[in-house]
């Protein structure tokens, strides 16, 4: 059996995510089949499905502090938009307390707005098609991979396909860019 672990360092939030429901928007991008099948509808808010809800324990924990040691190692981690909030010496301890969390072959999941922790501490950086993760990694140095992401290759133009044009300008053709040469009311002091 799995089990999912939600923690935050505010009680009110645990007690908010307890609850299990969820606004039209926090669902937004989720398609309408797995709306209707893992929520109910409870007015203008959606529950999530007990079947879901019964295996996820919650727990106060605040990630600047040592992890509880029932925590025990984790095959996925989901930490978004949370490391910002920090100073760098910070974010790089909680990068590696959360990295040393992980299964061998978990993974790590940032929020966009998250600071990229490989170039902070030893990992794996992993690009994957609109997010990147991170993996622990035995070496003490950082690598990158990317994994079915889109890229865009960028061709150059041929330098006969494009045409030169020539700016030339007479030395007077700038003189008004000059205050001394504007009127007085737009001249700055």
């Amino acid at each position: 059996p799995s089990t999912i672990v939600g923690a935050d360092v505010s009680e009110s939030r645990l007690s908010l995510a307890r609850e299990a429901t969820f606004s039209k928007w926090s669902l937004r991008t989720m398609p309408e089949d797995r709306i209707s099948r893992w929520f109910r509808r409870d007015g203008v808010k959606y529950k999530l499905d007990r079947s879901i809800t019964r295996d996820v324990e919650f727990t106060p924990m605040n990630l600047a502090a040592a992890f509880p040691p029932q925590l025990g190692m984790q095959d996925a981690i989901f930490c978004r938009n949370v490391l910002i909030y920090f100073d760098i010496a910070t974010i790089k301890q909680i990068a590696e307390r959360l990295l040393a969390t992980l299964s061998p072959d978990g993974w790590l999941f940032l929020g966009a707005s998250d600071p990229h922790i490989a170039d902070l501490t030893s990992c794996q950086a992993v690009v994957l098609p609109g997010a990147t993760a991170y993996r622990r990694c035995a070496e003490d140095v950082s690598g990158y991979s990317l994994r079915n992401a889109p890229l865009t290759l960028i061709e150059p133009i041929p330098d006969e396909a494009v045409e030169p044009i020539s700016l030339e300008m007479e030395d007077d053709a700038i003189e008004g860019i000059y205050s001394d040469d504007l009127p007085a009311s737009s001249a700055e002091p």
